[in-house]
């Protein structure tokens, strides 16, 4: 009975004594009995399995609920290692992606620790090679694991988040950099067998994308040390290629990195924001993406329901609804569009939109970021226009969590006179402002007590600060 039981990996182990880590501390081992039974478990697998594909499964369920809880610990062990980083070319995706949630811990942060350990290593790694079932058409996973294959996505996701923080140290460590390296094959689809047939068809192709947006995400944050010019170019061509796969799928992620990444490299700007205004067709005739331009930063900037008429035989398409609630990818995709070279698409676009959406994007927590991208990043006269439209907006913006960090955002880069104007406003209001748990610390920073007793004391610090500003920026230029 217990030869059977070990047979189909079925065995309680227990955590035993401690030894010295490489840092120096101690950690937790296996215990003696433990080694023993997934040295039995290694045994197994060199002998192949020639039973029925249900055995196998079985064998790799067992071992695995045997790794639960203590995940971390097996792949730090020399030969609990060595049987987990085997089994896990046999499990499932959904099983791959429960072993890779345990050792990530709950913040993803237990990550580094694995990965930069002799053994954890080679699990990490075995485990990342599981990845190259997103998309390939003749691999053995059955249509039921492909349901999962998502959560195995997402856990890669959350390696890269990790390695994207503490780059450096992947680098260096002896065995972090091969998990880095494995991180890179899978996210370049080297790993696929079939690279190829993972291009074909509208899935496979977002599916291609996103791993080399994925690829962005760990690399871009150090502007492409890794990548010369001519694989970046390479790299955005192909990902213009399956630019309308990539929205047809939903995935705005991908298309914020794009953009993102383009703000680094400007001879690519004017043909992806051509795209992006094809795709909301805003891009001919010319008097089209005039009329457009409100709706342009609209579609960036909120969810939009569509009613389609028929006009003399031609379908319009027209909002007929609109959601006041910004959505955190249409944010990010203008506060990116704010640092391309040309913002003249973006601010006309500002210049189109009323009262009512400016406030909500001044008081939305995804709204006031992107809103205040557009204004810091406008010349003073581009930034006068907005401000007065937004003039009988001060006291609202003040006493809104989100508005009142905004007006101070724009307070820190407004002249001297846009300062007065803004002050002129909010002062009528005073009691307001001064009672508000937002508003006060407006008042206070923008030294309104001041500005309403002492005008020209307040003239005087608002003209020295303007002019420290100014020196500060003509050295950082």
């Amino acid at each position: 009975m217990v030869e059977e039981m070990e047979v189909k990996g079925q065995r309680y182990f227990k955590v035993g004594q401690k030894r010295p880590a490489q840092d120096g501390t101690k950690r937790r081992r296996l215990d003696a009995t433990s080694v023993s039974y997934f040295r039995r478990v290694g045994d197994r697998l060199n002998e192949g399995f020639t039973e029925e594909e249900e055995e196998k499964a079985l064998f790799v369920e067992n071992v695995l609920s045997e790794v639960k809880g203590q995940a971390a610990l097996v792949s730090t062990d020399m030969t609990g290692s060595v049987a987990l980083e085997r089994l896990l070319s046999l499990a499932s995706p959904a099983q791959v992606a429960g072993v890779l949630a345990e050792l990530g811990g709950e913040t993803g942060s237990e990550f580094r620790g694995v990965s930069c350990d002799q053994c954890g290593g080679h699990v990490m790694e075995s485990a990342l090679r599981q990845a190259h079932r997103w998309n390939e058409e003749d691999s053995d996973v059955t249509a039921e694991d492909e349901e999962h294959c998502g959560t195995l996505e997402a856990q890669v996701k959350r390696v890269c988040g990790v390695v994207r923080e503490s780059l450096p140290e992947f680098l260096k460590d002896p065995y972090g950099s091969h998990v880095l390296r494995t991180l890179v094959q899978v996210l370049s689809g080297s790993l696929s067998r079939d690279a190829a047939a993972a291009q074909t068809g509208q899935k496979h192709a977002s599916q291609q994308t996103e791993r080399f947006l994925l690829f962005f995400c760990i690399f871009f944050p150090l502007k492409c040390v890794f990548l010369s010019c001519a694989q970046f170019l390479k790299i955005f061509d192909e990902l213009m290629e399956g630019f309308e796969a990539i929205l047809a799928a939903g995935h705005m992620g991908v298309v914020v990195l794009m953009v993102e990444s383009c703000v680094y490299w400007e001879e690519k700007q004017n043909a992806l924001l051509q795209r992006l205004l094809q795709a909301f067709h805003c891009s001919e005739p010319a008097s089209l993406q005039v009329s457009c331009l409100p709706l342009f930063l609209s579609l960036l900037a909120y969810e939009v329901y569509y009613n389609t008429e028929t006009a003399e035989g031609d379908a319009v398409t027209q909002p007929v609804q609109r959601r006041l609630s910004v959505s955190y990818h249409g944010s990010r995709l203008v506060q990116a569009l704010a640092g391309f070279k040309d913002r003249s698409v973006l601010m006309n676009s500002l210049h189109g939109l009323g009262s009512a959406d400016l406030l909500t994007l001044g008081t939305d927590r995804f709204g006031s970021h992107a809103l205040q991208k557009l204004l810091t990043a406008a010349s003073d006269k581009g930034r006068g226009k907005i401000l007065r439209k937004l003039e009988e907006l001060y006291v609202q913006l003040a006493c809104s969590s989100c508005g009142s960090r905004l007006l101070e955002a724009v307070w820190n880069s407004a002249t001297v006179s846009q300062r007065q104007s803004i002050a002129e406003k909010l002062v009528p209001s005073g009691s307001q402002l001064r009672s508000d748990q937002f508003a006060r610390h407006i008042w206070a920073k923008f030294g309104l007590t001041n500005f309403m007793k002492r005008r020209a004391d307040w003239q005087e610090v608002q003209t020295g600060e303007s002019k420290k500003r100014k020196m500060f920026s003509d050295i950082l230029q």
